[in-house]
């Protein structure tokens, strides 16, 4: 990932949009990383729905602008599509030449996707200040975590279209379990660490997933490894859609014995049922996020299937 522009001209008094920070994934299977990330207090968790991770830069003449992860964002003309979190913004104590980041809630994925391509989304948007990178044209990236939460505290306002992160340092495993199933999307931030503007082993990311089926509808060999010979590398899935059964997407096996128990049952196989996680499924793309195959369903029909 590189850097997309971090630059002060002192001539000019201008910060610019940098390359926001970006979390290292850890999974729960983990013993170790369950013990440093929920129960020491050096780590702090926060709940995240899904969004538009986004950052706001107020120039040097006092505007706002916005600019999202990816350079394909829609940008010229977000402006006019935050009004209210504009006019919210501008309650609060933030000078020129400050940049901020933080994650536009939209509810879901699908409406992610229609703000990202149109720039509009059917609910109201929430922005959620989560870190700041400059303030009043002096950076404050290398000031510890704890330090830039205490800055967030002083100068923004909060209000029904903003937010200051919600994070949690004590009590993670029982807040945890308590919020699981509102959110997917958990960021553990260590309080003593600066901001990284590529990823970041001081910023941690789990996602939980969930668990869908699918019908067998064919299987994906790879002949050109010789690794991979006689074995099964993906599985063609099938749901109902519209009362009528359909292939969505190829499901990726994981593991050895996966593959070459699936090649051996080839011919037996095709029409069962399977189960998979996801993080979420896309309806405009007909699609599924972060997909793994988990195992034949002999208790699951086609009707359990449906997308």
């Amino acid at each position: 990932m590189k850097l997309i522009c971090l630059k002060i001209q002192k001539e000019d008094k201008m910060v610019d949009f940098v390359d926001l920070m970006s979390g290292r994934n850890f999974s729960l299977d983990n013993e170790k990383e369950q013990d440093e990330f929920f129960f020491s207090e050096q780590w702090r968790m926060e709940p995240v729905l899904f969004g538009v991770r986004i950052q706001c830069l107020v120039n040097s003449v006092g505007e706002f602008k916005f600019l999202g992860k990816k350079k394909d964002y829609k940008q010229q003309d977000i402006l006019k599509f935050l009004p209210d979190i504009v006019e919210s913004l501008k309650t609060s104590s933030i000078p020129s030449n400050s940049l901020f980041e933080g994650n536009l809630e939209l509810g879901n994925r699908a409406d992610v996707y229609r703000f990202l391509k149109t720039g509009q989304s059917r609910v109201k948007a929430t922005f959620h200040v989560s870190d700041i990178i400059y303030y009043d044209n002096k950076d404050v990236f290398n000031q510890p975590l704890f330090d830039r939460l205490k800055l967030m505290q002083r100068i923004f306002r909060e209000d029904n279209n903003i937010r200051i992160q919600q994070g949690y340092v004590k009590n993670k495993k029982k807040e945890f379990e308590r919020l699981r199933e509102l959110y997917t999307i958990f960021l553990f931030k260590d309080l003593e660490s600066i901001y990284n503007f590529k990823q970041s082993v001081a910023c941690r990311i789990y996602k939980i997933p969930r668990s869908f089926f699918m019908v067998i509808m064919g299987i994906v060999e790879n002949q050109n490894n010789e690794k991979l010979k006689n074995m099964v590398v993906a599985l063609e899935g099938g749901q109902v859609r519209e009362g009528k059964l359909e292939k969505i997407m190829n499901i990726p096996i994981n593991g050895n014995d996966s593959k070459i128990s699936l090649y051996d049952a080839r011919d037996s196989i095709i029409g069962k049922v399977f189960e998979f996680l996801a993080l979420e499924k896309s309806p405009e793309e007909k699609k599924y996020q972060d997909v793994r195959f988990v195992k034949i369903r002999n208790d699951k029909t086609v009707e359990d299937c449906v997308f």
